[in-house]
């Protein structure tokens, strides 16, 4: 089973691609080397009570917890067509639990937020 979660620049899964790591970084779209997010791939997490979830900024997050609903969205399967997100500028991708975020603490986490330009691989 793969554990890809694969970004595609035009709707239904077509054009450029790219993989980018359920790492809860949040990324610049230029990070990606794609124009837009058109559709997206999330496979299934093996673990029944966690999920990955892609989330898509249309305005510049400031933290990882903090946002306008209206300029954020948040994709836990596939989706064909992004509509108005594909236009996000900004995005990151983790693994959810029923309770959060797995891997970084919500509560309490005063590390400093940083959007980073590139994906290590």
């Amino acid at each position: 089973m793969s554990m890809d979660i694969t970004l595609y620049s035009g709707p239904d899964y077509t054009g450029e691609s790219f993989v980018v790591p359920p790492d809860g970084e949040t990324y610049s779209l230029a990070a990606t080397g794609l124009k837009t997010i058109g559709s997206i791939k999330v496979p299934k997490h093996p673990m029944r009570s966690h999920s990955f979830q892609v989330r898509l900024h249309l305005e510049r997050p400031t933290s990882k917890w903090h946002h306008s609903d209206s300029s954020v969205r948040d994709f836990k399967a596939d989706v064909a067509d992004t509509a108005e997100f594909a236009g996000a500028g900004w995005l990151s991708a983790s693994a959810v639990s029923s309770v959060g975020q797995v891997g970084n603490s919500m509560l309490g986490d005063t590390t400093e937020f940083t959007i980073h330009d590139t994906i290590k691989s």
